[in-house]
């Protein structure tokens, strides 16, 4: 009983140390954002005690707290070298460059040396972000570029940690331009190009119909039904009918098809006529067999051929038909044309017709 009764002070004594020492640290944590100058030493020894441990999640920001409550050389460059460890290259680079100047004034060139070297190392490694703005005299009046908010009046780029950056583009009576840039840790060279801003368009109330035709332009509609083609005066910005220019392209299609046809026949009637020495009837032997698929395969395309021809040459005379209505000044009612297509591919025959009215 005595020897029992002898060890539970001791587990009640090592119970309540290590209550308080859970306290104290939540404690730490709680306060260490808004911690006093006498908080500063404690705040760094744990935070370098965990950038020794390359627990960079947990030391940066007691580093940063023990910064912020006393901002000495010592405890920035700890807190560089664990945004480093963090692959916040452009933040631990210039923490690096504002150690290397504070040390140089405070004639600590040993530790101005550590930080020049480090800042020396990640350099190429940066990933840096440039804005390209359109012209000065297109910008407009009050013309902002921000960068996740940060107003930002240079093109030069800048080194920036890797993450998410909305970039925005205002001006006044413009329209605001945004872009979303995703850009990594490291070695990652960006320019997001800023095109000129669109102006704002303001809408207004429309009373009656009437107003409504002032404050529109005229505009011609045409509607073109099933089967129908709607012939307008309309010319080109070289002076000539569209109908015109058409036809000719489309005519040249036409003669290229018939061309192409007229080969095809005659090399169908040459394997035609090769096919004859080997074969007796139906019967022919193996060069024999070749050549009579040659020419059914020539003679299968001829037709095709001529049919497209057929169809773009009338198509063709159509469009020549329509300019020549509307040049001879007639051109002010619609031109409705209807046409029929038959094929028979049993005797390679095409009809087409056609009519014109008003």
């Amino acid at each position: 009983m005595v020897l029992r009764s002898s060890r539970h002070p001791a587990r009640r004594r090592t119970t309540i140390l290590l209550a308080c020492a859970c306290g104290l640290a939540s404690a730490r944590a709680a306060t260490a954002a808004d911690a006093g100058p006498q908080d500063a030493d404690a705040l760094f020894r744990e935070g370098k005690r965990l950038l020794n441990d390359r627990d960079y999640g947990r030391a940066c920001p007691l580093l940063e707290a023990s910064f912020k409550a006393d901002p000495g050389t010592g405890v920035l460059l700890a807190l560089a070298i664990c945004r480093e460890g963090e692959d916040k290259l452009a933040s631990a680079f210039a923490g690096y460059e504002e150690v290397a100047k504070r040390a140089a004034a405070e004639g600590r060139s040993d530790r101005a040396k550590v930080a020049r070297q480090r800042a020396a190392a990640i350099e190429p490694k940066l990933s840096t972000l440039a804005i390209s703005l359109p012209p000065v005299e297109s910008r407009g009046k009050g013309f902002t570029i921000s960068r996740n908010g940060l107003v930002v009046d240079t093109e030069t780029p800048v080194p920036l940690d890797g993450g998410t950056y909305v970039i925005e583009a205002k001006a006044d009576g413009k329209r605001t331009w945004t872009a979303t840039i995703e850009l990594t840790a490291a070695r990652e060279r960006r320019v997001v190009r800023v095109p000129v801003l669109e102006d704002e368009r303001v809408s207004r109330p429309v009373t009656d119909a009437r107003a409504a035709v002032r404050d529109e332009p005229a505009r011609a509609v045409a509607t073109v039904p099933q089967s129908t083609a709607t012939a307008g005066p309309q010319r080109s910005a070289t002076g000539h009918h569209g109908f015109a220019v058409a036809a000719v392209a489309v005519g040249a299609a036409s003669l290229i098809g018939f061309s192409a046809s007229g080969y095809y026949a005659w090399r169908a009637n040459q394997k035609n006529e090769a096919s004859k020495a080997g074969c007796d009837g139906d019967l022919c032997d193996a060069p024999g067999q070749a050549n009579r698929r040659a020419a059914l395969s020539a003679g299968d395309t001829a037709t095709i051929a001529f049919v497209a021809a057929a169809v773009t040459g009338a198509a063709a005379v159509t469009l020549w038909v329509i300019d020549r209505k509307t040049r001879s000044g007639r051109a002010d009612q619609a031109a409705t044309i209807r046409g029929g297509l038959a094929f028979d591919p049993a005797h390679a025959g095409v009809m087409f017709g056609l009519s014109l009215s008003r």
